[in-house]
């Protein structure tokens, strides 16, 4: 390996020693000078700070690996730097005056100070800034671990090596020089982080053929790279606006940058610090950094499995993507030496991003504890000497705590390894807490009418329900008791489900409604509206259990349709899947304005691809306007076998919309996967129970946590398809060893352990099929029967065999009989078979023979038996399709179709109309 590397590396570490002795040098023992530089920081030293503490290794790497993993969507992520740099201009001077008049060196000085709460709010606050401060350092820390990684690829432990050493530089400058090498050593790296982005983005253009080669080749990447919610679905928009408004506010206001406003000299300091931040941060974002994530998934695309996407092997890790692509074409481009060295110079930069992020908040962490506890709580009377002493014994424990974590959660058997799977996570978990001091500050600095005790019951609140939406919280319930923690994961789950917003967005939610009432009303007053609430809560129960007692006739079952996710189509896919040719059609035949296609019927919107994400909106809001309350989704496992795979990820798909539509999910396990998987010697004979056992506990552990997965008494519903699969004993043993509990439908008939069964058409016995499930069924403790409107295959005509009995339509009526029936046997669930089987004919979906016709039927049969003020009428019907055609031919008219969307999900038709009218050809 090259020396250049260590000779790069060990000068940049040699010169941050020198910054801590040199500020050592200059330095007085007091606190204000070791915490704050005499207050004396000039523009130029304050804006680079600045910078350099709010961009951390979160924007060399955690950025554009997230770009690199999701796509264009997390590159809107940019816009928070200007929503930063506006904070800087409200907040910055204000701090700083009040600062200076109080005398004040942390947060809880000012804020402890106005509310006159010297106690419970100050070990509250610090409490904020230690669950800031020490994900913010594991950041870092992790980040040193993944460049050595990296640049020493054949070292063993590189990793671990490359966190001790950083950590250990870091530390020793901060606890030599204090503030004033601390900034000294920010200006360096902000000019050093600063230089890489921009090295890195021109040099990943130019290696592409320029920007428009670069554009070009990004505009190919798939579909789901290029729109909301990005390749893994996480980006819906709540959830990005969250985190666009909130993750600035929260990086602004921590301890670190808070001790930075009160460190500059003046207003004009901060007022210059604030334009330098938001034209040169957000450029370098916007040019620079989201390229390189987008680029590295032209260059090293991603791979698709059964459990979901993956980097590409050569990257290895999302967070890895900048200095692998710089890694490999700079030495291409200008030379082995140079590129080396300039590779090497990145990699440094990409240190400083990391070193002037964790020298800040240890810094102020080592302030948090001499000051808000130290001082106040164990040693009043300890000089300003000794202070400081008890503040470096800090930075160095927390950095020790840090580094021991970070190593830890390197292991991938480590419960610490989700948590720190990517930077970003771990940057948006530390941001959830430090954002709840908003409120106050707002308060304080502006409107100062708030109380002592709003402000420490609300910042309780928001600590406390924004770490019941982060990662870490699902864990900890299992420390609960389970009744205890099926009922409050159920309303969490419900929660996101309502409203796909970061976990700092909901506890700033509690913060400030707790905050603002107190604030707003007397005891006397909140104890009477305690007393309404407490009347209230008692009342509704009585009501609730006589309205159980009415007649049931009217109890509405949920309704959901079968879907189908197995179809691939061209321009999307690049071939026609066999769903559509059976290995006998030819799509690209086209007769009459027909491709040809392995079907008795033709969709409206012809052949289409179950990936397709415009397609699957499609489908769930003509489902939303019909009266249709979610899908049942085949799902054949995580095994990479066949098309098994693209059937995961279109379900994965699939379940997103649902959630985004706030529609119900259902999954029907095709357990003859495997005897499929035996066959291919994937698994052995000895091995089905507890591979099946393997994939449902993957289930649980994701998509049964969806808000919008069905669950009937707290647990999750499940249906397996047929009985080629899993034999009789084999699902009572795979039932048996799950650690969760089931509520499991089989097909037509009950098996040991089940709930009950499902029914299905059986077009050998006809409708009488039906008559015979609803039956039996009443023997069983639940069912889920099946309404159908026909049985027409396409299997004879494709040479699969000589198919089955034709079930005939009658001009409707199956359809509307089975219906009937069904819901007279007052289920909670209804099956409708299918909603997309179109080999078999059973489809519900608008076709070019049938129309809206069945559609149209389920509107009316809600309106008339469940639901009289059911809105959605025949000619709504229609608005899914021009939504559709106009994604297809106005790509520039997304947003507004978006709204249009958004309309029909709030409910309002009229509206969603008018605003579709706009987009429409006159």
């Amino acid at each position: 390996m090259s020396a250049i590397p260590l000779i790069v590396v060990g000068l940049y570490l040699a010169v941050l020693l020198l910054f801590g002795w040199l500020g050592y040098r200059c330095s007085s023992n007091s606190e204000e000078d070791y915490y704050l530089a005499g207050r004396q920081q000039g523009w130029i030293i304050s804006a680079m700070t600045i910078m350099a503490t709010f961009f951390s290794s979160f924007a060399l790497l955690g950025a554009p690996g997230m770009v690199y993993r999701e796509g264009v969507v997390f590159a809107l992520v940019s816009l928070n730097v200007p929503v930063a740099g506006v904070c800087i201009a409200i907040f910055g001077n204000r701090i700083r005056k009040a600062g200076l008049a109080g005398g004040y060196v942390t947060q809880a000085d000012m804020l402890c100070d106005h509310y006159q709460s010297p106690v419970v709010l100050r070990i509250l606050i610090t409490l904020v800034g230690f669950l800031f401060a020490i994900p913010y350092v594991m950041m870092q820390l992790k980040a040193g671990g993944e460049l050595a990684a990296v640049l020493f690829r054949d070292q063993p432990h590189a990793f671990e090596w490359g966190a001790i050493i950083l950590s250990f530089i870091t530390a020793l400058y901060i606890m030599i020089g204090g503030m004033r090498s601390v900034a000294w050593t920010d200006a360096l790296q902000c000019f050093l982080l600063t230089s890489g982005m921009i090295m890195g983005g021109v040099a990943l253009l130019v290696s592409m053929g320029g920007p428009a080669a670069f554009l070009d080749q990004v505009s190919r990447l798939p579909a789901a790279s290029l729109t909301v919610p990005g390749n893994t679905g996480f980006w819906q928009v709540p959830m990005l606006f969250s985190v666009c408004l909130l993750m600035p506010i929260g990086g602004i206001i921590q301890p670190a940058q808070w001790m930075r406003f009160y460190s500059a000299r003046d207003a004009n300091t901060l007022r210059r610090s604030a334009l330098i931040f938001t034209i040169l941060l957000t450029g370098c974002f916007v040019f620079a950094i989201m390229p390189i994530g987008l680029g590295g998934q032209v260059m090293y695309p991603l791979s698709y499995s059964a459990n979901g996407v993956a980097p590409h092997p050569h990257v290895g890790n999302y967070d890895q993507i900048l200095v692998v692509i710089l890694g490999d074409i700079l030495p291409k481009m200008v030379g082995g030496t140079v590129g080396m060295t300039l590779t090497s110079l990145l990699v440094v930069a990409i240190m400083a991003a990391a070193m002037s992020t964790a020298d800040s908040n240890l810094h102020a962490l080592s302030a948090l504890f001499t000051r808000d506890l130290y001082g106040r709580f164990f040693r009043p009377r300890a000089s300003e000497r000794e202070r400081v002493w008890a503040g470096q014994i800090v930075i160095l424990l927390a950095t020790a705590a840090s580094l021991i974590l970070v190593l830890i959660g390197s292991r991938p058997e480590s419960s610490l390894a989700g948590f720190m799977q990517m930077i970003v996570g771990l940057a948006l978990f530390a941001v959830a807490f430090s954002v709840q001091l908003l409120p106050m500050t707002i308060d304080v600095l502006f409107v100062r009418r708030g109380t002592k005790s709003a402000a420490i019951c609300g910042l309780v609140c928001g600590l406390v329900v924004a770490f019941c939406f982060t990662s870490l919280f699902p864990p900890l319930m299992q420390l609960l008791p389970e009744s205890t923690s099926a009922s409050l994961s159920g309303v969490i789950d419900q929660a996101k489900a309502l409203a796909p917003i970061h976990a700092s967005a909901w506890g700033l939610i509690a913060n400030s409604i707790v905050f603002v009432l107190l604030s707003a009303f007397s005891q006397k007053q909140l104890a009477s509206i305690l007393f309404v609430v407490t009347l209230s809560a008692s009342v509704l129960p009585a009501q609730a259990i006589d309205l159980a007692k009415e007649d049931s006739s009217g109890a509405k079952p949920v309704i959901l349709a079968h879907y189908m996710p197995w179809f691939k189509a061209k321009p999307f896919s690049d071939h026609w899947g066999w769903h559509w040719t059976m290995n006998h059609f030819d799509p690209e035949t086209i007769i009459g304005e027909k491709r040809q296609i392995a079907s008795t019927s033709y969709p409206l919107i012809g052949p289409y691809d179950s990936g397709d994400p415009q397609v699957l909106e499609y489908h769930l809001l003509l489902m939303k306007l019909a009266g249709i309350e979610g899908v049942i989704v085949d799902w054949y496992g995580l095994t990479d076998l066949n098309d098994y795979a693209q059937l995961h990820r279109n379900t994965t798909r699939l379940l997103q919309q649902c959630e985004r539509m706030q529609m119900k999910f259902v999954i029907c396990y095709e357990d003859q996967t495997i005897p499929a998987l035996v066959a291919a010697h994937r698994i052995s004979e000895s091995n089905k129970v507890s591979h099946a056992v393997k994939e449902l506990e993957w289930l649980n552990r994701y998509w049964f946590q969806s808000g919008s997965y069905l669950k009937q008494d707290r647990k999750p519903v499940l249906l397996s398809f047929g009985h080629a699969g899993l034999s009789k004993q084999e699902w009572t043993e795979c039932l048996k060893e799950l650690s969760f509990e089931l509520n499991y439908f089989s097909q037509d008939y009950r098996r040991e352990g089940a709930s009950g069964a499902f029914g299905w058409p059986a077009p050998r016995i006809g409708l009488k099929q039906v008559d015979r499930f609803l039956a039996e069924s009443q023997n069983w403790p639940q069912a889920i029967p099946a309404a159908f409107p026909r049985f027409d295959d396409i299997y004879r005509e494709a040479g699969i065999g000589e198919g089955y009995p034709v079930l005939p339509d009658r001009a409707g009526k199956t359809f509307q009989e089975t219906l009937q029936k069904v819901t007279d046997s007052r289920q909670f669930l209804i099956q409708l078979v299918t909603w997309n089987d179109w080999g078999e004919g059973t489809q519900i979906e608008p076709s070019q023979e049938y129309g809206y016709r069945d559609l149209e039927f389920l509107q009316n049969f809600r309106r008339e038996r469940f639901d009289s003020s059911f809105e959605p009428v025949g000619k709504d019907l229609e608005i899914p399709l021009k939504i559709l055609q106009l994604r297809r031919e106005q790509p520039d008219q997304q947003k507004t179709l978006d709204e249009v969307v958004a309309q029909l999900l709030a409910g309002k038709i009229p509206q969603a109309r008018e605003l579709l009218s706009s987009l429409l050809p006159e």
